[in-house]
This record gives structure tokens, sequence and C-alpha cells, in this order.
């Protein structure tokens, strides 16, 4: 048996900072342009109707294209086309409605709210700023 299985099962802040990178470097969102293309072509049926249209478009695709639909400039031997924080913003706006819809809430803020409720559960009340 594993000694050690928190330490293998979980990510320090750092981390998970990484793997965010990581995530949003390999998948590397549309740009705008895209996005705005991919929304006036036929294959798009914009069925989502959120504000985010990066979220609409990962919707679309994921119902889709499932099946080996790649974007260029995604993958981990692709040139990079852009800098990373701009791929950032968008897959964590993703992020963020994708918990939106998944729990029904209205806002940003909301998913702010449960975020920090969900932390404060799994850390027992315990903050950071408490253990200075």
């Amino acid at each position: 048996e594993i000694k050690n299985r928190e330490r293998i099962i979980t990510m320090s802040f750092i981390d998970f900072l990484e793997a965010i990178n990581r995530l949003a470097d390999f998948i590397s969102p549309p740009t705008p342009p895209e996005l705005e293309a991919f929304f006036r072509s036929p294959n798009s049926t914009d069925s989502y109707h959120s504000s985010s249209k990066i979220w609409n478009y990962y919707r679309e695709v994921g119902v889709k294209y499932a099946n080996g639909h790649r974007r260029m400039s995604s993958g981990e031997t692709s040139e990079p086309t852009r800098l990373l924080h701009v791929k950032l913003a968008l897959i964590l706006e993703v992020m963020v409605f994708e918990l939106m819809h998944k729990f029904k809430l209205t806002s940003e803020g909301d998913v702010t709210r449960r975020l920090q409720k969900a932390c404060k559960e799994k850390t027992m009340g315990i903050s950071y700023q408490s253990l200075r």
C-alpha cells in the first residue's frame, strides 16, 4: 500500500497553477476572430446562449467533434501562437462558465462564493491568514 496517499492524490497550489498553464498551452483556445468565424459557419448552432463565446464554442465542439477534432494550434508539438496569459484567461473563463452551468449559478461571483465555501469546508475553517 502507498504510505503517503494524500501526497500522491493532491497538488500543491504551485502544482495546480502549473497544471492549468500547461492545459491552456496544450489546448490553445481559439482567437476571437476564429470564434467569430466558427459562429458564422453552418457548423454552429450557437444553442447555449451564454455571454461567454469561448464556453459556447467548447460546448458545441465537445458535442459535435469529440471524435478526433483538433485545432492545428493545439497539442504538444504545435508551435505557440499566442502568449500564455491570453490562453490562460480563456481557459479560466471556460472553467468558470462550466461551473456556473453545472451548479446552475447566475454569476461569476456566485462561483467564487461556492468555491470559497467548498475550500472552507475542506480546510475545516482554517484560513491561510490564521496560520501566520
